[in-house]
């Protein structure tokens, strides 16, 4: 029932969202809109941005279920694009509002965040068992992959399929690059060796 409740909440503002943007969105509009009380809102919200981002939060987790059972990566990041383009027009509309903007891209970072650390735990474990720091990568890969997809989104010629590959491609020389980096950092310099010996 509780999450059936916030279903009905986060449908309903991202649909409020669609037709009139984020600017003129009210808990009280969206209570009438719900036929809820104020009451069930904040017992299962705080304000706006706490659904909207419970509702960011979902897609990601649709997302995983989608992407994770994919054959290979390139599959499993167009998964992810498709579902989370499915909201593009919410998302476009919502990011029309310049008091929110910085709270909205945050919200999306740190949902691409939790996607990209379920998805590449090997990868991750590499970077941790060689000294580096996870985090950093995730944050690195995060905002660039939301800034390609809130930009995406604002064009008429978007390309789901070019922009998965594209990102399946950077994502995958990022991590083999690194993974060659640290296979040469651990073999052992064949020509000072052999100067050494001379």
């Amino acid at each position: 029932m509780s999450t059936n409740m916030k279903n009905v909440i986060a449908e309903a503002c991202v649909a409020m969202i669609r037709r009139d943007g984020m600017e003129t969105i009210t808990v009280k509009d969206l209570v009438q809109v719900c036929h809820i009380s104020r009451q069930t809102f904040y017992y299962h919200f705080q304000d706006i941005m706490d659904v909207i981002e419970w509702a960011a939060y979902q897609t990601i987790r649709k997302a995983l279920e989608v992407s994770i059972p994919q054959e290979n990566p390139e599959k499993a990041i167009r998964a992810f694009v498709d579902v989370v383009m499915v909201n593009h027009e919410a998302l476009e509309r919502a990011m029309e509002s310049p008091r929110k903007r910085i709270e909205l891209e945050q919200i999306v970072v740190d949902a691409i965040k939790d996607y990209l650390r379920q998805m590449m735990r090997q990868e991750l474990s590499d970077l941790v068992n060689s000294g580096r720091d996870p985090e950093i990568a995730l944050q690195f890969y995060a905002v660039g992959i939301a800034g390609v997809l809130l930009d995406q989104c604002r064009r008429e010629d978007f390309d789901a399929e070019k922009v998965s590959s594209e990102l399946s491609k950077l994502l995958r020389v990022g991590l083999v690059s690194e993974k060659i980096g640290r296979r040469k950092k651990s073999e052992p310099d064949t020509q000072n060796e052999a100067g050494k010996k001379e």
